[in-house]
């Protein structure tokens, strides 16, 4: 199966792996992905907070692959060294479609953000994600309740307001 891509940038074609450029020297412009690896090190008992060991960086290197080329102009074959992908805290954004290809290919994207949540967090950092979840759906609970009561009190006085005409 050839994976395709979506170009959201020059040409806005759809395009498969091997066809980076929109035009020589122009590379595609992609939709960002975001991948997660589960490298976190294990927690520390003398790190209070249980964060200080997992803002670690990890290189994927190779990514793409070291490859050889023919140079047009002289004919001869050139080396073009591979890149690299550095994860920070287990997880990085990529909008260039051919480390997003090759990120692929090696498995990188299969490790899912609640996989990577469940794993990289502390348990204090844990618990200060749900406090914030929770209070974000009491804000968005009272924003709803306010607006249903808005609606009730225009409701009644037009209801009033054609009482008193009739």
């Amino acid at each position: 199966m050839e994976t395709k891509f979506k170009c959201i940038g020059e040409c806005g074609q759809e395009f498969t792996a091997g066809n980076w450029e929109c035009a020589p020297g122009i590379k595609h412009k992609v939709a960002p992905k975001t991948f997660y690896t589960l490298d976190a090190p294990t927690l520390d008992k003398n790190d209070v907070n249980g964060i200080a060991f997992r803002n670690a960086r990890t290189t994927i290197e190779n990514v793409p692959p070291e490859r050889t080329i023919k140079d047009a102009s002289t004919g001869e074959l050139v080396k073009v060294p591979g890149g690299n992908v550095v994860f920070v805290r287990g997880t990085v954004t990529v909008e260039d479609a051919e480390k997003i290809y090759w990120l692929d290919k090696f498995g990188h994207g299969k490790v899912t953000k609640e996989e990577w949540l469940r794993v990289y967090f502390s348990p204090l950092e844990k618990q200060k994600m749900r406090e914030i979840d929770i209070a974000n759906k009491e804000k968005e609970i009272e924003r709803k309740l306010q607006e249903t009561n808005e609606l009730l009190e225009r409701t009644k006085a037009q209801v009033q307001k054609g009482k008193s005409a009739a």
